[in-house]
Order: C-alpha cells, then structure tokens, then sequence
C-alpha cells in the first residue's frame, strides 16, 4: 500500500512520466492477488480494474509497445481469474478473449518470439477451458484447435483436443 501510495504522488507530480503510470499498473496487479490472498476480492477486483484502466491509457498514447500489451494481458488474465471464481463466466470469457487478441499483436509484433508464444497459448487454453465450461464448446473446440496450431508442442492443448472430437 505504500509502495502504490508513493508511485500515486510521483505520478501527481510529473504526470507526464509514463514509466511511473507502468509501475503502477504492475503494483496493482501485484497487490491484487496479495488481497486475494488475505481474503479481499473486491479489493483485488478494484485493483485489477484501475490497472486495466492504467494500461490502456498507456496503450492510447503508444498502441505499439510491446511491454504495455503484455502487462495488459496478464491484468485481464487476472480479472478474469476473479470472474471466474465469482462464477461470471462471460466476464471471464471477455477479458480472456481481450488478451487472447493481444497475445496475437505480440506474436505478429515480433514473430517467432517465445514468450509471446507462450502467453498465446496459456491464454487460448485458459479461454478454451472457461468456453467449454459456459456451453460454448464450438468455440472452445476453436480455441483448442488454434492452441494446437500455434503450440503443436503443447501437450494439454492436443489431449484437450482429443477429448473432444
């Protein structure tokens, strides 16, 4: 709380310094599964949503930096892990397919870039799963089918698969 406490008067001060509105965004993001841990999901919830909010306003100003995406991305993920416990799965679906779309940016920013490659397949198996359990299953098949494609080396992603079809 200190920490996001002192980035909130840097911020006052010079708010034209984009990479103090980043470190906030990340100790929120932090701090939300702190909360979650103690118990506090709105807190976390809350947390969650300002830095969402943070990250896009970044992104409005620079829609090509591949750092704002990635942490933009790991954010839905999270509110969409919060959803998902609450039991509101198309906000967890939503927020998955928002990351699920830039994941696929990232992967056309830089090809061939493995970390990306990583988070487009944790994503679209994260979305297939929360697809299936919502009644979507051909949408889940889809983002299996997909997982497939992009990480053929994926275990999960083709015993998924074959369970399916």
């Amino acid at each position: 709380a200190e920490q996001i406490a002192m980035l909130r008067s840097l911020i006052e001060a010079r708010p034209a310094a984009l990479a103090w509105q980043r470190r906030l965004a990340t100790s929120l993001r932090r701090s939300a599964g702190l909360a979650l841990d103690l118990g506090r999901p709105g807190d976390a919830r809350a947390m969650l949503d300002e830095s969402i909010a943070l990250l896009d306003a970044l992104l409005a100003k620079a829609a090509d930096n591949r750092a704002w995406k990635r942490d933009l991305a790991h954010a839905l993920m999270d509110r969409a892990e919060l959803a998902r416990i609450a039991g509101d799965r198309p906000a967890a679906i939503a927020d998955l397919r928002r990351a699920s779309a830039l994941s696929v940016a990232l992967r056309g920013q830089e090809q061939g870039q493995a970390e990306w490659q990583r988070l487009d397949a944790l994503i679209r198996a994260r979305l297939a799963a929360m697809e299936s359990r919502s009644g979507e299953e051909g949408a889940a098949l889809e983002a299996l089918q997909r997982l497939v494609e992009a990480s053929p080396d994926s275990i999960t992603g083709r015993l998924w698969l074959s369970t399916q079809l």
